[in-house]
C-alpha cells in the first residue's frame, strides 16, 4: 500500500471539453440551423402550392389538342373525342372517339383509345415515335407509328374484333356475318398520300358463321361456320392478295389477283380471280350459289370466275 498522496488528474490534451450551451459558437450554429430550416420550410410551401395550383389550372384541353393535331398532320384523318385526360406517365386517354377519313367510309368508332406521344417530341410538335392501344368493337387494337422524314412507319395489331359490330359495307336484306377477326399489319409512307403506302397485311377471321342475307346484291346462304386468311402487300396503289382462303362447311373458295386503288376508295378497280369447290355432301342452299359459278375446263368439280369492277359494284364474269 502506497503511502503518497494521491496526485491531481490533469485533462487529456487530446479530449476537448464539451461546449456550453452559453458559448459563442454553439449560439452561431443554433442561429445558422435556424435560418436554414426556416429557408428550407418556406421552399418546400412554395413549391408544393405551385404544383397544386398548376395542377388546377394546367391546360389539359390545349396539350390534347395539340396531341391529336400532331398525330394527324399532313393526313387525311380526323379526330373527334368526347372526353380525354392526362395520364401521370406522359400519355392520354380519350373516350368515345370518331375516326374519320375523306374518301374512306364508315367512320371508326373506339370506345377508348391511349396515346403514348414523345414527350421530347412534343416540344417540337412532333409526337413521333407514338404508341397507342384501343378498345374497339369488342376487341383491341395496339400498335406505333414511328416517322422519318416526310414518311411514317405504322405497325398495328388487332386481336378479336367481332364482325358483328363492325361496320361492314354491303350487306343487307337481314344478313349478319359473325366471327372474331385478328392479324397484324405494316404500312410505311407519306400518310397523307395513300399511292406511296408500301407494307404487308395478314388477316384471321375464327368462329365464323353467317346469317341468310345479301351482299353488294348477290344472295348468301345460312353458313353455321365458316374461317378465312388474308395475306396480301401493299405497293404504290396496289394491293395484290397473294391468298385469300374462305372455309364455309365444307366448301372452300379461293381469291387472288389485285385491287388498284383509286379515291375516293369504293370506285378502286379489281382484277381478281375466284376459285371454289364444294363436296357433293355440302348443304343445298350453297351448293346452288356455287353452281351459278362457271365450270372449269381444266378441273371436275371446281367453278372458276374473274372478278372486274370496282368494289362498289362488283362484276362476276
Amino acid at each position: 500500500m502506497s503511502l503518497l498522496p494521491p496526485s491531481l488528474s490533469l485533462p487529456d490534451k487530446g479530449m476537448s471539453a464539451p461546449l456550453s450551451r452559453s458559448h459563442p459558437l454553439f449560439l452561431r450554429v443554433r442561429e445558422a440551423i435556424s435560418r436554414f430550416s426556416g429557408r428550407v420550410g418556406w421552399t418546400l410551401y412554395t413549391v408544393v402550392s405551385c404544383l397544386f395550383f398548376l395542377a388546377l389550372t394546367f391546360p389539359t384541353d390545349l396539350l390534347l389538342q395539340r396531341i391529336v393535331s400532331g398525330a394527324t398532320r399532313g393526313t387525311p384523318i380526323r379526330v373527334q373525342y368526347a372526353h380525354g385526360e392526362l395520364a401521370w406517365w406522359g400519355g392520354c386517354r380519350l373516350r368515345d372517339v370518331e375516326v374519320a377519313s375523306s374518301g374512306i367510309a364508315p367512320i371508326v368508332k373506339i370506345a377508348h383509345l391511349t396515346v403514348q406521344p414523345s414527350l421530347v417530341g412534343l416540344l417540337f410538335g412532333r409526337p413521333w415515335p407514338l404508341s397507342l392501344t384501343a378498345d374497339l368493337y369488342g376487341g383491341t387494337l395496339s400498335g406505333s407509328v414511328t416517322s422519318e422524314a416526310s414518311e411514317q412507319n405504322a405497325h398495328l395489331a388487332i386481336q378479336r374484333l367481332d364482325l358483328r359490330l363492325l361496320p361492314l359495307p354491303g350487306i343487307n336484306k337481314g344478313g349478319e356475318v359473325q366471327g372474331l377477326l385478328s392479324g397484324e399489319g405494316e404500312v410505311r409512307g407519306n400518310m397523307a398520300d395513300l399511292f406511296s403506302w408500301q407494307g404487308q397485311v395478314a388477316l384471321t377471321v375464327t368462329e365464323g358463321a353467317l346469317r341468310a342475307g345479301a351482299a353488294f346484291g348477290f344472295p348468301l346462304p345460312t353458313l353455321s361456320s365458316a374461317g378465312a386468311q388474308l395475306r396480301a402487300t401493299i405497293k404504290k396503289g396496289q394491293v395484290d392478295i397473294a391468298d385469300f382462303t374462305l372455309q364455309a362447311d365444307t366448301a372452300e373458295a379461293r381469291l387472288r389477283g389485285s385491287v388498284i386503288l383509286v379515291m375516293p376508295l369504293p370506285m378502286s378497280t379489281l382484277n381478281l380471280q375466284l376459285t371454289a369447290k364444294a363436296p357433293d355432301n355440302i348443304a343445298p342452299p350453297l351448293k346452288m350459289l356455287i353452281s351459278l359459278l362457271p365450270a372449269a375446263p381444266d378441273a371436275s368439280g371446281v367453278r372458276r370466275v374473274s372478278v372486274s369492277g370496282s368494289l362498289a359494284a362488283p362484276i362476276l364474269r
